[in-house]
């Protein structure tokens, strides 16, 4: 009997440890359950997702233009270098001017957002398309690659349009410079 009362003892604590384990699971789910939900939340109110909403301009557009001006102006004319230089068909040169047009994207980057919001999507839709195109033309200028080069034209046009875009947006700001602006488009 005493070996029969040691068993049910020993059963019922097995039983009771496996209550309690469940309980401390289940407990565990609704502290996750509860925690993912409170994380959520505050997530939503995260720097970056703030940064992707539109705030108000704390500078004027044609105040924006002047500061960055030049940063426009250089990009503009690392694009017109590529494009003479591949109308020349001088691969070591088209290579050298997508290189200095990284570094006008690079400066221009650092002026954005604008002040005007079909300004600023369109100038970083061209950012985008640049950032994507003008690595590929480098690598495809160093490496003599014609499938590379036509990759990186494709991104390039479609960064030309949108900078285009851009730059009709600012002439129609009627920003005295912008009208100043243009583009060579090949």
């Amino acid at each position: 009997m005493a070996y029969s009362t040691l068993r049910n003892s020993r059963y019922q604590r097995e039983q009771r440890f496996t209550i309690a384990s469940w309980a401390v699971l289940v407990l565990i789910g609704a502290l996750s359950a509860s925690a993912y939900h409170h994380w959520s939340t505050k997530r939503s109110a995260s720097p970056d997702e703030a940064a992707m909403a539109p705030v108000a301009p704390t500078i004027s557009m044609h105040t924006w233009l002047e500061q960055s001006e030049a940063a426009v102006n250089g990009l503009v004319g690392a694009r017109n270098t590529i494009a003479a230089a591949a109308s020349r068909r001088d691969i070591p040169a088209t290579g050298t001017a997508c290189q200095t047009a990284t570094d006008a994207v690079a400066t221009l980057r650092q002026h954005m957002p604008s002040p005007e919001a079909s300004v600023n999507s369109a100038l970083q839709q061209a950012i985008s398309n640049y950032t994507i195109g003008l690595p590929d033309c480098i690598s495809a200028s160093r490496n003599v690659n014609g499938q590379g080069m036509q990759r990186a034209a494709r991104y390039i046009s479609q960064g030309d349009d949108a900078m285009q875009l851009g730059l009709d947006l600012l002439e129609d700001q009627a920003a005295p410079s912008a009208s100043q602006l243009g583009m060579l488009i090949v």
